[in-house]
């Protein structure tokens, strides 16, 4: 499971620890988010269907290159 570009490992008391930030995690909670990311619903069906025909998820924002003051 990686999230924000960390890797977390689950420890043998089955919770969730981010070695690279020392961030433990609730079972419970993990169990109940991975659970509700998985529904489907004829609203989130409603809401596919309609973010679709708008062209759906829009591009990441590249950044704008700042031009350089010139010195004189």
């Amino acid at each position: 499971m990686t999230t924000h570009d960390h890797t977390y490992e689950t420890l043998p008391d089955g919770r969730q620890v981010c070695f690279e930030c020392d961030a433990p995690k609730n079972p419970a909670a993990v169990a109940l988010g991975r659970l509700g990311g998985r529904v489907k619903s004829a609203r989130k069906t409603e809401a596919n269907r309609r973010n679709g025909k708008l062209g759906g998820r829009p591009k990441k924002a590249q950044p704008v290159e700042q031009p350089q003051p010139v010195a004189t």
